[in-house]
């Protein structure tokens, strides 16, 4: 049994070849360069004997192995894949790796061989082999009766956060324009996850999901009428917590994102001074619980799907107590840029709420759908979830009505229902994006000639102040 563990086998019971493994005695540390003995990346005196990661589909892993022949450490974008060294005696029993479950009666010693493997939020295998590696400490959070558990998800994933590798990746000539807006991301980050990336068509530089995402010179330019708070919320209630609307109130769970939409109205938002904590979540709380004529709460960000399923876990259970609360509203782009998100456990904490639930995707185009995000759909709305969507009318992206027809059928059919088209906030850097209101309205005018009615979403805009979305009339009677 305990040969079992031991990484070869464990990798090859796993379906991994070896030729996918480095034998990392070059030690490499978290600058992206080979490592001194004093730095080493997560090892121990003894280092680090084997190491590799497996992503979504595997691209994760070829993206190792293509590294690892370079001489290269792996990228680490942010935080990803970073692990925290302490001693440790212990390990799990069971480990997940590619869906086949091992199981050890034996609880390995140090210092023998370690194999840490994560099951993980996202359904992907996470394996690190480690010689002479006690404990992964920091983004690992303990299990019933374990010592090793699961690695923060949001901290594995593979993302890029360099516009040249992003167009490297996908055989795109950077031009002088394209050249020229890199330095955009000094203005707002890029930051894109490979699983979205997949979906862009390779060779083309005006891909309506890299518009998305691919900074752009246009970003430099001031556009009068365009603010860093073109919504006026940059004054919160409590920490976190917007009472814009009479029944309903927006909790800021998380500033982070999975993706960074150069659009995002939210991209100057004070996140410092709204951090997503369970301090700050208390306050958000006692402030609901204090407001009856609150019936609805809705979660945003950032994304408030980067919290942990026990981060939301907590927070449902706290908002279920109150009883004026009736309604919890999700707000999130990463079902669509990392359907795996959706996890057994969370779509089963919210079939047995007591709250009616609703998850507002954010999705602006037909070819960000593909068969995991339906699969995560289908598993919601079994477990009762309302599914909706809202766009924002996108110039490059999405502004014309066939595309726009496509994505409502491509909704319908994973069981989502068009919701709203929004028009641009006037956002500081987005004003490229920006498509005129009687070219919306002559969009969803064509739109409505197209789709079924119940397929056509609500045209609006949202006006910092008001106490409510504003519809835009289509002036169908003019016509």
């Amino acid at each position: 049994m305990e040969d079992l563990f031991y990484a070869r086998n464990v990798f090859a019971g796993a379906g991994i070849h070896f030729d996918h493994f480095a034998d990392l005695y070059e030690q490499r540390n978290f600058n992206d360069c080979a490592g001194r003995q004093g730095s080493r990346f997560a090892a121990s005196t003894s280092g680090i004997a084997f190491q590799t990661w497996v992503g979504f589909n595997n691209f994760q892993l070829n993206e190792v192995r293509r590294s690892y022949r370079d001489r290269l450490t792996v990228p680490q974008g942010h935080d990803a894949f970073s692990l925290v060294q302490q001693p440790f005696s212990v390990i799990a029993y069971r480990f997940l790796v590619s869906s086949q479950l091992f199981e050890s009666g034996v609880i390995h010693k140090v210092p023998e061989l370690t194999v840490a493997i994560q099951e993980s939020q996202v359904h992907v295998g996470y394996v690190c082999a480690f010689s002479g590696v006690s404990r992964l400490e920091g983004f690992l959070y303990a299990s019933t009766g374990q010592q090793a558990t699961q690695l923060n998800a949001r901290k594995r994933l593979a993302f890029l956060t360099d516009p040249d590798e992003l167009l490297h990746l996908l055989n795109i000539d950077a031009d002088e324009k394209l050249l020229a807006g890199r330095d955009a991301r000094r203005l707002f980050a890029l930051r894109v996850p490979r699983a979205f990336i997949a979906r862009m068509e390779k060779g083309n530089p005006d891909d309506p999901l890299l518009r998305q995402v691919l900074t752009s010179q246009e970003e430099f330019v001031a556009a009068p009428g365009y603010s860093t708070d073109p919504l006026e919320e940059q004054h919160s209630v409590v920490p976190g917590l917007l009472h814009k609307y009479r029944n309903r109130a927006l909790l800021l769970v998380k500033g982070g994102c999975a993706v960074n939409c150069r659009y995002c109205f939210r991209r100057h938002f004070p996140y410092a001074e709204n951090q997503g904590n369970k301090r700050n979540w208390q306050v958000a709380l006692d402030y609901i619980t204090a407001h009856p004529e609150l019936d609805e709460i809705i979660f945003s960000g950032g994304d408030p799907l980067m919290a942990k399923d026990h981060e939301l876990d907590w927070l449902l259970t706290q908002l279920e107590a109150i009883p004026h609360i009736k309604r919890l509203r999700i707000h999130s782009r990463l079902p669509i840029v990392i359907p795996a998100r959706i996890t057994e456990g969370l779509v089963e904490r919210f079939a047995r709420s007591s709250l009616q639930i609703l998850l507002v995707n954010h999705i602006n185009h037909a070819n960000e759908v593909d068969e995991t995000f339906r699969q995560a759909m289908s598993s919601l709305r079994a477990a009762g979830v309302t599914l909706l969507n809202q766009s924002v009318l996108l110039r490059g992206v999405n502004d014309n009505a066939q595309t726009l027809a496509n994505l409502s059928n491509a909704l319908f059919d994973a069981g989502v229902m068009p919701y709203y088209l929004h028009v641009l906030d006037k956002v500081q850097g987005a004003a490229h994006f920006m498509v005129s209101d009687d070219k919306a309205r002559h969009i969803m005018r064509e739109l409505l000639t197209l789709v079924s009615g119940y397929m056509v979403p609500k045209l609006a805009r949202e006006i910092g102040g008001e106490p409510s979305k504003t519809p835009l009339d289509l002036q169908l009677r003019q016509q």
